[in-house]
């Protein structure tokens, strides 16, 4: 856990994050994904980022490096929630892959696995 609250999580030398399209993760403006500033200044500067978005089925892989060479930023905040400042990168530069969606066995032996802590 990265931050105030769960942002991702590092394994390695890769930052998951884990997002829901239309939860309010994905900046419609720019079409962009965003993180905050704080978290993404205090990882690696190699680290690679991937963004798993949950509701569409797609994972985004890219570095810090191109957050920080093609990122805007942005800083929401209201009476209630201050979000800090975030970087958002459009979904342009992301690589961007569909996974092969598991189903009846597969999905079973899937499941199986998460609920032990082995995938």
């Amino acid at each position: 856990m990265l931050g105030r609250k769960k942002i991702g999580e590092r394994i390695g030398d890769t930052f998951y994050k884990e997002v829901y399209r239309s939860k309010g993760h994905l900046f419609f403006a720019l079409d962009a994904w965003g993180i905050d500033s704080k978290t993404l200044r205090e990882l690696p500067d190699d680290i690679k980022i991937v963004i798993n978005d949950l509701e569409r089925n797609a994972i985004y892989r890219t570095t810090k490096q191109e957050y920080i060479d093609k990122g805007q930023y942005y800083h929401f905040k209201n009476e209630k929630v201050d979000n800090r400042k975030q970087l958002f990168l459009s979904r342009k530069w992301f690589q961007v892959e569909k996974p092969k969606k598991l189903e009846g066995e597969e999905l079973e032996k899937h499941n199986y696995m998460v609920s032990q802590g082995l995938a």
